[in-house]
């Protein structure tokens, strides 16, 4: 039996402490990439192997409940339990005014800390988890210590160390904001303004923003003459850039927000439009807003931005969760353990969270009621998976991206994101190419077109003439005009246009699957469901339907009502789905088109094949 697992099984169950943790979970927590066969023996195993370390009382302290253990220890046993409640000591004493026993308080919570939290625990999504919550808990604690020590007057003493720690963590603010104003109150006015300086230009380089408002007064106070008055409260710097008490950082999870982002300024004002004809803070629901797309399309990079427009409304906090819901190679999060990422998030003690759905759903209501928080879902499957993580708080703001509508989620404000129109793509192109005049690319309009103006795809061909300076427009042009390298050659980190639709296709069932192949044959720009029917040898009914959800998971669009039609690069994947899927009658029927239709329905509207057949260019097999 490893010692690996008995760390992994031991970590899980403090993770849980005087919780009962079922086998099931267990075994999903040491095996999470497929159990063996026999797991659930080398589990009894291994609490037998625990026990035997603990000596003489390892059956009182890991006990059988079932459905599986129960670890019975008292909170001055578990270092983490320990910590937490020295900390929230110590954040009281601050805000008490003893800044000198919330600083000794604190330095004790630290000296538990002996390295990185859990580091020779093999990884996953728990133990993830809390050690992201743990280590963020570090650093709050530190930087309170250092808001302690400041209101104690060691501004030099600080010097050295915060120095360290912005070298350590160079994007962290507030850690900033402590060394400036230590350097100032220490009479060292240049050094403050030269760090100012630093933050600015790392700020800038590595994510494209500027420094918060907060750290800019701090700027401002050392070049007039009210330095005193602001540099005096360091401790209101978070890293969210909004103010809050001393010691008591809100959750700031929103990734980098979009340098320079182009475009989208009528989708902006729609969502910024439903948050002001939302009902009053302290009435109503919360704000549900669902941002919908085909794959590429650039939803997260919408949502993103504009979350840290209106973060300024949700002062206690933002949340950001990716729901891996078409994530290839990564199941989508389930809901339960959704629940317990967003609670750790808002600081709940990981032996507070109870197991069932419906209990850690009920926390999280209970956690955000009277809170304004914003909530960033990224990547939803299902409406089911979402449902759950909706608080009933009307001063919260929930943010869903997905590539299906969530029809079934209740009191949603919906957004279904287009592609964008030919001069933002084009401004989209050239950004990525690295060229500051819009219309320094010749050929750039013919280039977003073959793209099918789809922002994945277009920077991707940014990226190409960027890293390719050999390259020309024209020849890049000529490149997409070959329907196989459109979906297969372009490519970032590995990553193509072909994988990113894959994940979408084979999240339908395998009667969509086969409507989305055969609908791809047709001749015409658009489609009825009459003429699908037809290809696909079913009900006009039946056709309606399929064709409706593949609307519904944005594998087709619907210019008119009762006409569908394919987004160009959609079209070519399915064409080539189409060879690879295994012929039947229908499909041979659907083959004999006339020469030209069915010359059409191969080669698709948007260029030829260059030299090879199309039918050499394969995707990967898909069933």
């Amino acid at each position: 039996m490893s010692a690996p697992k008995a760390r992994a099984l031991l970590a899980t169950l403090l993770c849980n402490p005087n919780q009962v943790v079922s086998t099931e979970k267990l075994v999903d927590e040491l095996w999470p990439e497929g159990a063996p066969s026999g797991s659930t023996n080398q589990v009894h195993r291994l609490v037998s192997r625990l026990r035997r370390t603990f000596g003489v009382d390892g059956r009182d302290l890991l006990v059988t409940r079932a459905p599986g253990y129960q670890l019975v220890v008292d909170e001055q046993d578990v270092d983490a339990s320990l910590v937490e409640s020295m900390v929230k000591a110590g954040r009281q004493e601050l805000r008490d005014g003893a800044p000198e026993r919330a600083a000794a308080l604190l330095r004790d919570a630290l000296v538990h800390w002996r390295g990185p939290v859990l580091a020779d625990v093999p990884a996953s999504a728990l133990i993830e988890g809390e050690a992201t919550r743990l280590t963020e808990l570090h650093q709050v604690a530190l930087e309170v210590r250092i808001d302690c020590d400041l209101a104690c007057g060691k501004h030099a003493e600080l010097i050295g160390e915060l120095r360290g720690l912005v070298a350590s963590d160079p994007l962290r603010e507030r850690t900033w904001a402590q060394l400036i104003t230590a350097q100032h109150r220490s009479g060292r006015k240049a050094e403050a303004l030269k760090s100012y300086e630093n933050l600015r230009d790392t700020l800038a380089t590595e994510l494209g923003i500027d420094p918060s408002p907060q750290v800019d007064q701090l700027r401002d106070a050392l070049l007039t003459t009210e330095q005193q008055r602001v540099v005096e409260r360091p401790a209101a710097v978070e890293p969210t850039g909004q103010p809050s008490g001393p010691g008591s950082p809100a959750p700031a999870q929103l990734p980098p927000d979009v340098a320079a982002f182009i475009g989208r300024e009528d989708e902006l004002a729609r969502l910024t439009g439903v948050l002001r004809r939302a009902p009053d803070t302290h009435a109503g629901a919360p704000v549900v807003s669902v941002i919908s797309g085909m794959a590429g399309v650039g939803k997260t990079a919408l949502a993103v931005h504009w979350a840290h427009r209106v973060r300024d409304h949700y002062p206690d906090g933002q949340l950001h969760l990716d729901l891996h819901g078409f994530d290839a190679g990564t199941r989508p999060v389930e809901p339960a353990e959704a629940l317990r990422r967003l609670a750790c998030s808002l600081g709940v003690p990981a032996h507070r969270i109870p197991d069932g759905v419906d209990e850690r759903s009920a926390l999280l209501r209970s956690e955000l009621s009277g809170r304004r928080v914003l909530i960033l879902l990224d990547d939803a499957a299902a409406a089911a998976q979402v449902q759950p993580l909706i608080p009933a708080a009307p001063g919260c703001l929930v943010l869903v991206t997905s590539r299906r509508d969530l029809l079934t989620l209740a009191n949603t404000r919906p957004l279904r994101l287009a592609v964008p129109p030919t001069a933002d793509a084009v401004r989209l192109l050239n950004r990525a190419a690295g060229l500051a005049d819009p219309a320094a690319t010749p050929l750039a309009a013919d280039i977003v077109e073959l793209c099918g103006r789809l922002p994945l795809a277009v920077r991707m061909a940014g990226a190409r003439l960027r890293s390719r300076a050999s390259w020309s427009p024209a020849h890049l042009a000529e490149r997409l005009a070959d329907r196989w390298w459109r979906l297969h050659g372009l490519r970032a980190d590995g990553k193509t246009i072909a994988g990113a639709f894959q994940t979408s296709y084979l999240s339908l069932d395998s009667q969509q699957c086969r409507m989305f192949r055969l609908v791809s044959l047709h001749p015409g720009a658009d489609v009825e469901p009459r003429a699908a029917a037809v290809l696909a040898g079913t009900t006009v009914e039946q056709a309606d339907r399929l064709l409706e959800d593949l609307v519904d998971a944005h594998l087709l669009d619907q210019p008119t009502a009762g006409r569908y039609a394919f987004h160009p690069l959609l079209r070519d994947y399915a064409t080539t789905l189409v060879a690879d899927a295994a012929p039947d009658a229908t499909h041979r029927a659907a083959l004999e088109l006339p020469p030209v239709a069915r010359s059409l329905s191969r080669h698709g509207p948007t260029g030829s094949e260059g030299s090879r057949p199309w039918h050499h260019r394969r995707s990967t097999p898909t069933s």
